[in-house]
């Protein structure tokens, strides 16, 4: 017994001191992580081509090559994105003309009369790109829309 009494009186070994912290100062030329990522973000957008600068570039290949169908379509998007829309129109007019790029350009139409754009100018370009594709019955469709939208003005 007096052996198990000597066991629970037997003080507690003090627990082990911790080991000293050591204080990281962070070194001056390492730059902190946060303005790296923002770097990085900066770094990116100033490689892209702003929109006037690459309208230029565009608008200067088509004077020279007017049958650069690509530049013309890149074009008629550029517009497009910056809400330009008888910019956009008139280029997508000027590809559907010369059979180029009609599936591309009848979903970007359906995106315009989708969100109302110019109605029956939308409707009878649609009409002319499903005309060139043989699509007769929706190309009938989408004129017979472009003359409901001019009635309801």
């Amino acid at each position: 017994v007096e052996e198990a009494v000597e066991e629970i009186l037997e003080p507690e070994p003090e627990p082990e001191a911790a080991a000293p912290v050591e204080e990281v100062v962070p070194d001056a030329f390492e730059p902190e992580p946060e303005l790296v990522a923002e770097e990085a973000v900066l770094e990116v957008v100033e490689e892209e081509i702003p929109a006037p600068a690459r309208e230029d570039e565009l608008l200067q290949q088509l004077k020279a090559r007017p049958r650069d169908y690509t530049s013309r379509l890149e074009l008629a998007r550029l517009y497009y994105d910056e809400q330009d829309w008888d910019a956009a129109l008139t280029n997508y007019e000027k590809l559907i003309s010369a059979r180029r790029f009609l599936p591309d350009i009848v979903a970007d139409l359906e995106s315009l009369s989708e969100q109302g754009v110019d109605p029956s100018r939308v409707y009878h370009m649609l009409g002319d790109a499903y005309m060139q594709q043989d699509q007769l019955d929706q190309a009938l469709e989408m004129y017979r829309l472009a003359r409901q939208s001019l009635t309801k003005r």
